[in-house]
């Protein structure tokens, strides 16, 4: 039985194309930061640094800390260590990312569907605006305001109790991969992960 469903920004929004717009920018900027940057940074070594980071501290950091970590490590590489512009380059890329990330074009429709019939919440993905989507939703959960991370089951349980559904009845939906699906399966609530599309290519009841 499905009694309401609980749906990342991250299977609703195109991020993948904002992340490389972010990691555009944020290497341009090391490359004037620091000599020979543009002989030590690249788009593709940055995003797959950060792809390396998310496995490896992705728990312990939290998804807000990545970056920063991918860009200390990138800058320790380059034997030009510094926090200071590291901060930097982290907070340039996570705005340039919210700013750049829109809605897949299915997602509006999708989702106003979906909420038609069963009670539908949101998790919030960074400063991403969920207004963007144009729909009415019945609760949007902000993970950091309330001092927890994706991949923690109490997010999930949670999340039933704003939507009036027991955990077993709740369908999370998030990109696959996502902690958030880690979560659910843990807490024993139903999965969806969604591929490249994101949630206007899945079929849902």
């Amino acid at each position: 039985m499905i009694g309401a469903y609980l749906v990342d920004l991250g299977s609703c929004f195109d991020l993948d194309t904002a992340r490389t717009e972010a990691a555009r920018l944020a290497v341009e900027e090391l490359w004037s930061a620091v000599p020979d940057g543009a002989d030590r940074f690249s788009v593709s070594g940055f995003l797959r640094m950060r792809s390396r980071v998310a496995d490896e501290l992705g728990p312990r950091v939290g998804a807000s800390g990545v970056t920063l970590a991918a860009v200390s490590r990138l800058l320790e590489e380059a034997d030009a260590g510094d926090e200071a512009l590291a901060l930097s380059v982290d907070a340039m890329y996570r705005s340039a990312r919210d700013r750049a990330a829109k809605p897949f074009p299915s997602a509006p429709a999708v989702l106003a569907e979906l909420s038609s019939r069963h009670r539908v919440g949101l998790v919030a993905v960074g400063t991403v605006d969920w207004r963007d989507l144009g729909i009415s939703t019945d609760t949007v959960l902000v993970p950091r305001a309330m001092g927890l991370h994706r991949a923690e089951p109490v997010l999930v349980a949670r999340a039933a109790g704003r939507l009036g559904c027991a955990v077993d009845e709740l369908v999370v939906v998030a990109p696959e991969g996502s902690p958030l699906i880690g979560a659910a399966t843990e807490s024993g609530a139903q999965t969806l992960a969604t591929g490249a599309g994101g949630i206007g290519n899945e079929k849902l009841t």
